[in-house]
């Protein structure tokens, strides 16, 4: 019987950002449970590894388990998302065995305003950008609206309906809100008009793609900007939350979804990307299409729209995560 830890972050106060971004957190050990249940019913030895402030408690744990796989869902360290890599750094230290992205991958990915860099430098088209700094000098945005996201969170963490700014007089109160809510550089990025499309691939070496699932905005009331918001998707009850849904695409021109696998594939190389992978695009009117986002590691949950795709590739969700584990037993 194979031994497999799942890997998920404890919540706890970590002294910068929201309280309500525990959100995301709280709702990421609700997947941990789905998973453990799931790879029970098929024959695993599963066991949950609370990743908290005591890190020897962790090395204890793995030490005495001895898994031969663990599933890393840990997106932060102490509360901290620039700690992300360190926990598969410790278990390449420990030569175990775990799913998803190395930590090369995840720090090459973590800061968005140099995964901005590495997409236009290998041309692929992303939004233009606009990098500001506590005590930096002032940066003049030519093109509004934009979308005000702190540089090292996911999950759309720091991303509420106040990031969706649309002129000077609106930007200088959120900018001085975020800098000092989040204690990192904020990046404004141009809001694209068009469908959002995800490219949801998994595989270690050679990528595998699942159907493309896109993002509804059909129920958003028009007073709301078209974006996933924290409040889109965390804050149950909210308008955004229950108006915004995503589901498999099929009804996508031939043309687009080549270009669109061009892009993934191209994106899963330059990143080094392992296992399963999302990247969030949005494709213009015309056919131009913008990567927004390169997401490894991306929420597994079951009704997240990653599990979605697995679905309808024919693979309910204890399917998906026994596939993404098999990669890491080869």
């Amino acid at each position: 019987m194979k031994r497999i830890a799942i890997a998920y972050t404890v919540c706890y106060e970590i002294g910068y950002g929201s309280p309500e971004d525990r959100l995301s957190e709280e709702e990421n050990e609700k997947t941990v449970i789905a998973i453990t249940e799931g790879l029970e019913k098929k024959g695993y030895d599963a066991r949950r590894l609370p990743v908290g402030r005591n890190i020897f408690e962790v090395i204890d744990f793995l030490t005495e388990f001895k898994p031969d796989v663990v599933m890393n869902l840990c997106d932060t360290i102490y509360g901290r998302s620039l700690l992300e890599p360190d926990f598969p750094g410790l278990l390449e230290l420990l030569s175990i065995k775990y799913t998803g992205a190395t930590p090369s991958a995840l720090f090459l990915c973590k800061d968005k305003w140099h995964t901005k860099s590495v997409l236009k430098n290998n041309g692929i088209r992303t939004p233009r950008g606009w990098l500001f700094r506590k005590g930096g000098g002032r940066v003049r945005i030519n093109k509004y609206p934009v979308i005000m996201k702190p540089i090292y969170e996911d999950g759309s963490v720091g991303i509420d309906l106040s990031s969706f700014i649309t002129d000077e007089d609106a930007l200088k109160p959120r900018l001085e809100k975020m800098l000092k809510d989040y204690c990192q550089p904020v990046l404004a990025e141009e809001y694209i008009e068009g469908r959002e499309i995800y490219i949801n691939m998994i595989g270690r070496g050679r990528v595998e793609f699942m159907p493309f699932t896109e993002i509804d905005y059909s129920g958003v009331s028009a007073r709301y900007p078209k974006i996933i918001s924290f409040e889109a998707k965390w804050v149950k009850g909210h308008d955004m939350y229950e108006g915004t849904k995503s589901f498999v695409q099929h009804d996508i021109p031939e043309e687009i979804k080549r270009k669109l696998r061009r892009i993934g594939r191209k994106v899963f190389e330059l990143f080094s990307l392992c296992d399963y992978a999302r990247v969030d695009t949005r494709v213009t009117p015309d056919g131009k299409i913008y990567v927004l986002d390169v997401n490894p590691n991306p929420d597994i949950a079951p009704d997240a729209g990653f599990a979605k795709s697995g679905k309808g590739a024919g693979l309910d969700h204890p399917d998906l995560v026994e596939k993404i584990i098999r990669f890491s037993l080869e």
